[in-house]
């Protein structure tokens, strides 16, 4: 049995340097690393492990790949005996729940518990877990044409993209932002980061979190 970790393009994109240290862990403890979800989602095997952090890789993965098992950076991390966590002194962060996550309560129940071990103080909007109807901009955009074939039951059947003009994307953003008790959001994808920043809140990456640790 392999486990391979998919890292995700946009967030490879967004941190780097993080990813690379992470990877370096991860290497450490017999994971190897994948490339995109896109082009690498055969290269498991049926009695190999997926480990994922970006949702939309998860929702491609979960369609389109052979596996024993399937779960996200953050309960594989809460797994090890050995990861350190950071501690950010009872930190105010509001969760922001990602709609590509929304029938994946394991997935959304480890980003509570992830905050939690790093001493965060977790606050909740109504439109949480399976409530949520957040992806950033990203769900009034056309969306990727790959979702057709690598994961049409979640991204194109369950779809709700409602494409309109950016004036209108910014405005729903910004009218989004009146859901947070707090100037800072965290969230764990990076569709969710950018419009969470573009309503005029400060988006917080729970992964970015996670990694100050290594």
């Amino acid at each position: 049995m392999t486990q391979y970790y998919y890292r995700g393009c946009k967030y490879l994109a967004h941190n780097p340097e993080g990813t690379e240290r992470l990877f370096r862990y991860l290497k450490a403890h017999g994971v190897e690393l994948s490339g995109c979800c896109s082009s690498d989602c055969l290269i498991p095997d049926e009695d190999d492990t997926i480990i994922y952090q970006c949702p939309t890789c998860g929702l491609i993965l979960n369609e389109s790949a052979r596996k024993k098992e399937m779960l996200s950076i953050y309960e594989y991390l809460l797994r090890q005996d050995d990861f350190p966590w950071p501690d950010y002194d009872g930190r105010r962060l509001t969760v922001q729940d990602c709609w590509r996550m929304r029938e994946n309560r394991a997935y959304m129940e480890s980003i509570r518990q992830v905050l939690k071990r790093m001493n965060i103080t977790v606050l909740e909007i109504k439109q949480n877990f399976e409530k949520t109807d957040f992806c950033g901009r990203t769900l009034y955009q056309i969306p990727s044409p790959r979702y057709e074939k690598l994961a049409p039951k979640a991204l194109v059947e369950k779809a709700i993209f409602t494409p309109c003009s950016e004036e209108e994307q910014i405005r729903l953003m910004k009218e989004n932002s009146l859901r947070y008790p707090t100037e800072e959001v965290a969230c764990y994808c990076t569709g969710c980061l950018k419009g969470i920043n573009d309503g005029g809140n400060k988006g917080v990456h729970v992964l970015d979190l996670v990694l100050e640790g290594i």
